[in-house]
């Protein structure tokens, strides 16, 4: 009878043995050990229960307590790749297929394809928020373009303003003679028919004979060139660039400009020049 007990108990040692060889390498472990782990089983049963959130926490700890657990990789695949977290899901798919591969055991087909399908996912992601940048960046670039050409357009504008028709000059016969004053001389001056020489017009004088008006008042003035010269910001001005163009001091241009932060300028304002 002690022969007996003898013998199962070495043979419960040798069992004991092989189990530990095989069982405690965690690669070797198979499936079913994996299966189970408490945390294992435990995501399990929150996964029937519909809660996902708690199944993935469970998985997660699964993998944290033996990082070679290839269920939990799969299950944790799974979950993922059905919200949608195509990153997550290839990173466990990934590592479930490696495991699989290491212990000479074929992947499931499923997690091949899921696998391909997130890398593609990741892809089509990527190229979009590339392709995003890109055209954020030639959109500004179009935009800061139309202000600079706003600018100028506004200067010109300007400058058309400021001119008055009256200081145009005309080519005087058809050979281009010497310039002579527009006949626009004077808008408040209604010039009579016939009196338009270039002596001047003829008016009685006080002994009842002619005089030439010119003797006496010389040519009409020059108009004065209109008021309330203006300047567009161009692209790069500072209110020191824009006083030394024209000559005057940056406190006198802004106080002409009292609303105007000088070191806030923005392309196309328009000062007002002293």
């Amino acid at each position: 009878m002690g022969g007996s007990w003898m013998q199962w108990g070495c043979g419960l040692v040798a069992a004991s043995g092989l189990v530990w060889l095989t069982g405690c390498d965690r690669l070797g472990g198979g499936p079913g050990s994996e299966q189970r782990e408490s945390s294992f089983v435990e995501g399990q049963n929150f996964a029937i229960q519909g809660q996902k959130e708690k199944a993935i926490a469970s998985f997660e700890q699964a993998v944290l307590a033996n990082p070679s657990n290839a269920s939990a990789h799969l299950a944790l695949g799974d979950l993922y790749y059905g919200q949608l977290e195509f990153i997550d899901a290839a990173y466990h798919y990934h590592r479930y297929v490696q495991l699989m591969e290491r212990r000479g055991q074929r992947p499931d087909i499923s997690a091949g394809d899921n696998l391909r399908n997130c890398e593609m996912q990741m892809a089509i992601k990527f190229s979009r928020e590339l392709s995003r940048q890109q055209n954020d960046l030639e959109i500004e670039n179009l935009r800061r373009q139309i202000t600079e050409k706003e600018g100028t357009i506004q200067q010109l504008r300007t400058e058309l303003l400021g001119r008055s028709p009256t200081n145009q000059i005309a080519l005087a016969g058809s050979g281009g003679g010497a310039p002579v004053r527009s006949a626009i001389t004077n808008p408040g001056t209604v010039s009579r028919v016939g009196t338009t020489t270039p002596a001047g017009p003829m008016e009685p004088g006080l002994g009842g004979g002619a005089t030439n008006r010119s003797t006496t008042m010389g040519y009409p003035e020059r108009p004065r060139p209109a008021s309330g010269r203006s300047h567009a910001v161009r692209s790069g001005e500072t209110p020191s660039i824009i006083a030394r163009k024209y000559g005057i001091t940056v406190k006198a241009l802004m106080a002409a400009n009292p609303g105007i932060n000088p070191n806030r300028l923005k392309v196309g304002t328009v000062l007002k020049l002293p």
